[in-house]
């Protein structure tokens, strides 16, 4: 399915939890992106003195997580923090081993594949055995560095990567998605007319390579929420530079059918940023082109988790919040504020992201909508 919105999600607990409170008309226009997290040593601690392979066990853990949530539904799946030559204790590729037990538990995959890692045999031979259906879809994803970008101002070179990840994976570029994916975007290097501009040059020349098909992403939010946020204690709203971006994007000649991807309220930073006793309390509500963000202090001090308590009640002060049938996150807002409970990090994960999910969808839809209002305009002259 080609979804009207790719939300690049967390593989963890707290956005998938989001994604199984989501409104069932809005699970059913919605393909999301997991990333898988990198096994870390706490993680590899839950397995010791168990008789298992401990990358496929996790690895396996995660897909049928998912598919707790996702059953008989379509995801794109990626492991980019894995090395490109990651493989399991059995020998095979992290990403080629994922794919299958996600499938095996019912979830519908379409495998990513990263242009930049192309040069490592051990991953080109992965997504061979991976795409050996004629039917397999997969998904390009470029990830705008400075690697991508060197490599892309030689565009004969750039072009023949393109044509031999087509030829060694048997697809038609014509029917193939490309992710040109941005990644944080806090820092002021990343303006909104540059992030367009680069876009606008990496579409065309995919368009030289047959790619027809094309979203773009990338998040506001960065590892830290000091990044954005920077006193404790303190409400301030945020651009969205990605969905500005993108609506910007579309509004060019020739690009209105370029999709929109974020990472929902976590940055592709967050996983290995900060720890439990260094966290902040925070409720990042997402409203039009931005973010309101209300961040309290760190969890280990104060009234510790009963600091939601007031940060709900910020976010339904704002002037921002959209009522509690809007989404689950937002009731969950109001009965926070009603000190009905604090929750644990993962509970608020899925209560921004849910509000965010449901939110972004219908921006989407309804800037599309008013694009189309007004180019029919244009051509009645009215």
């Amino acid at each position: 399915m080609q979804s009207t919105y790719i939300p690049i999600l967390k593989a963890k607990e707290g956005e998938l939890d989001a994604l199984g409170c989501l409104f069932e008309s809005t699970r059913n226009n919605l393909k999301p992106w997991f990333d898988v997290p990198q096994i870390t040593d706490k993680d590899k601690e839950k397995f010791k003195g168990k008789n298992v392979s401990v990358v496929e066990a996790f690895l396996t853990n995660i897909a049928h997580a998912i598919s707790k949530v996702w059953k008989h539904r379509d995801a794109y799946v990626d492991l980019p923090l894995w090395a490109p030559n990651a493989q399991t204790e059995g020998g095979e590729h992290v990403i080629q081993f994922f794919c299958k037990q996600a499938e095996y538990f019912g979830v519908r995959v379409t495998p990513v594949v990263d242009c930049m890692r192309w040069d490592d045999p051990i991953y080109v031979y992965a997504f061979k055995g991976l795409t050996h259906k004629a039917d397999k879809e997969v998904i390009l994803r470029l990830v705008m560095n400075v690697d991508s970008a060197e490599e892309m101002a030689e565009e004969d070179e750039f072009l023949a990567r393109l044509e031999d990840i087509a030829a060694t994976l048997n697809y038609d570029p014509r029917a193939t998605a490309v992710m040109i994916d941005f990644g944080d975007v806090t820092s002021a290097k990343y303006e909104i007319p540059k992030i367009t501009t680069q876009a606008e040059r990496v579409i065309e020349i995919f368009r030289r390579a047959g790619h027809q098909k094309f979203v773009v992403s990338g998040c506001s939010i960065g590892a830290y929420i000091s990044s954005v946020v920077p006193l404790p204690s303190t409400e301030k709203t945020v651009p969205r530079k990605e969905m500005l971006a993108w609506k910007s994007i579309v509004s060019l000649q020739g690009f209105k059918d370029v999709g929109f991807s974020d990472y929902g309220v976590r940055g592709p930073g967050s996983l290995v940023s900060g720890g439990a006793g260094n966290q902040n309390g925070k409720i990042r509500y997402t409203i039009q082109d931005g973010y309101f963000i209300a961040r309290g202090y760190q969890l280990k001090t104060g009234e510790k988790g009963g600091q939601y308590y007031g940060l709900a009640q910020k976010i339904i002060d704002s002037g921002y919040y959209e009522g509690p049938e809007f989404s689950w996150g937002d009731k969950e807002l109001l009965d926070c504020s009603h000190w009905a409970f604090r929750g644990l990090a993962s509970k608020w994960i899925a209560i921004d992201t849910t509000h965010h999910v449901e939110y972004v969808l219908k921006e989407v839809e309804e800037f599309k909508r008013q694009r189309v209002i007004v180019e029919a305009r244009s051509v009645s002259g009215v």
